[in-house]
């Protein structure tokens, strides 16, 4: 029995040396994608806000991209979204792609499969067709379906909904995003704000050396604004659009300049807030 108490007692001093922190957390109905090489978003389906419309948010909470659903999609439907990429179907970086599934067991009784752009402009159009792959999902999430070969992406899609039905293989003109990497930059160390947010913002550490984070409250009415900073002489050296999704930013200031700057935060029921903070250091 010596051997196994030692076995023991060497895993449990291992579990206890590990260092696991916890650096971001993602709201409800959420999954991180890779829309580009080393370009890693937040994907989100608000079905409160809006049920026509998925969201992908930097990870620093500012919104990235609103993709609309095609016409006659809505949270009511069953569906899933793979892929939301930026240059993947269409090989234009401007703007975000993605596929789009209904599956069978819907009243039109059989599968369908779209490739869209983000402003809802279906670019393929598969009735009877199932794609399987990387979801993010209003009811399950899904594996498979989309690789790269020596030449682009291949797509897979099958003519039905089961493993055994007939297959369709398409060549879209990208290739599927394979580096994953996530600077801590993009993420934050300072810890949540607990007390009350004044006059609908609240920015801290203030004075803030190499991050700051800008907490805001938006009132009922307003579901979406523009914040911005400005330096005295009235420049913009940052700008984030944001939603009721999130309630902060952080943002790094470690390039700026020593001096006084202003948050201002324009809401789209026409409110507007503003906040000064000091930067130290450099």
């Amino acid at each position: 029995m010596k051997p196994i108490a030692t076995l023991l007692l060497l895993v449990s001093s291992m579990i206890a040396n590990a260092q696991i922190d916890l650096i971001y957390e993602a709201p409800a109905h959420s999954s991180p994608v890779l829309v580009a090489d080393n370009c890693v978003k937040n994907a989100i389906v608000d079905f409160n806000t809006n049920p026509t419309e998925f969201y992908l948010y930097n990870l620093d909470n500012s919104l990235f991209r609103t993709c609309e659903l095609p016409a006659g999609i809505t949270a009511a439907s069953l569906w899933w979204v793979s892929y939301p990429t930026l240059s993947l179907f269409d090989c234009d970086s401007t703007n975000v792609e993605y596929i789009l599934v209904q599956p069978a067991g819907m009243p039109e009784g059989t599968p369908h499969t779209w490739v869209v752009r983000e402003d809802g402009t279906v670019l393929l159009d598969l009735p009877g067709f199932t794609f399987y792959g990387g979801a993010i999902s209003n009811n399950a999430e899904n594996q498979g379906g989309m690789w790269n070969d020596a030449e682009s992406a291949v797509m897979n899609v099958i003519q039905g909904q089961y493993s055994t039905d007939p297959r369709r293989y398409y060549r879209v003109c990208g290739s599927v995003p394979s580096k994953f990497r996530v600077s801590m930059g993009d993420l934050t160390g300072i810890a949540p704000y607990d007390g009350p947010v004044r006059e609908g913002m609240k920015l801290f550490p203030n004075p803030a050396e190499s991050e700051i984070r800008i907490n805001y409250e938006l009132p009922a009415g307003a579901k979406s604004g523009v914040l911005r900073v400005f330096d005295l002489q009235g420049k913009m050296v940052k700008e984030w659009n944001v939603t009721s999704q999130f309630d902060h930013i952080v943002f790094d200031v470690s390039s700026l300049q020593s001096g006084t700057y202003i948050a201002h935060l324009l809401l789209n029921n026409g409110s507007k807030v503003s906040e000064k903070f000091v930067k130290v250091g450099m």
